[in-house]
């Protein structure tokens, strides 16, 4: 390693960290500001949903904010993560690209979805059906693209688990519980099909299941880049 790529190591370690600091915003957003955690019932009337956007509009429009804030910030977040993943890959890259195009397939619908919160909230006097309506289009736009996801963490797990160097530079546990992580995320597709139970887009699979699973794989990820990164900053110069 060279003493001049070491900076870039560095920048890399920030970026991971603004991972966990992105997860931590949209946690504010969505709970304290925009009352959203856990998601409203898709079962509610137009009457019921116009009246909380209603009485809490303010709310909706700054925790969207904070929404397409943290969006921003996970960008950083994913791309130290490819630069990691293309230090697994010799010489094709097929999966750093695949990780990169569908991270962003991932998070442009959460931009989205934070533009149609506040846009229900922006006029809160229109119809209680159109309220409804940019609300449903919200939590769909949320909850319901998971197979980039899905994707996303295939496209860590393959290369972490076809990394046979003697010190590789993710755990291979790392790569199966990405694995694992894909499967439990990807029921979330199914939320167009259900207004109650565990597939609608507050439901057990659908929601809660998929969000602790891309908790789990933030922390996890976040973790073993931290750890790869600590050592490739120390290793010695060339």
């Amino acid at each position: 390693m060279s003493g001049e790529s070491r900076p870039h190591y560095a920048a890399e370690l920030v970026c991971a960290w603004m991972g966990l600091a992105a997860m931590g915003v949209i946690f504010v957003g969505i709970w304290p500001l925009m009352h959203f955690f856990p998601p409203l019932d898709p079962a509610l009337t137009a009457r019921e949903v116009a009246a909380i956007y209603r009485s809490n509009a303010t709310g909706i429009i700054v925790g969207g904010m904070c929404m397409l804030g943290a969006s921003s910030m996970l960008m950083p977040f994913y791309c130290a993560l490819a630069l990691q993943v293309a230090r697994m890959e010799a010489p094709s890259k097929l999966w750093t690209y695949s990780l990169l195009t569908t991270s962003v397939m991932g998070f442009v619908p959460l931009i989205i979805a934070e533009m149609l919160f506040s846009t229900a909230a922006y006029r809160p006097d229109r119809s209680d059906e159109i309220i409804r309506v940019l609300n449903d289009f919200g939590f769909i736009m949320f909850v319901g693209p998971s197979l980039p996801g899905t994707v996303q963490m295939l496209s860590v797990a393959i290369p972490v688990l076809a990394d046979r160097r003697a010190q590789p530079v993710f755990p291979r546990w790392v790569g199966y519980l990405n694995v694992w992580t894909a499967i439990l995320a990807t029921p979330g597709c199914l939320v167009t099909l259900f207004l109650h139970g565990p597939f609608a887009w507050n439901g057990a699979i659908s929601f809660w299941v998929a969000f602790i699973a891309f908790g789990i794989w933030m922390m996890v990820n976040f973790w073993a880049m931290r750890g790869a990164l600590l050592r490739q900053i120390s290793a010695p110069s060339d």
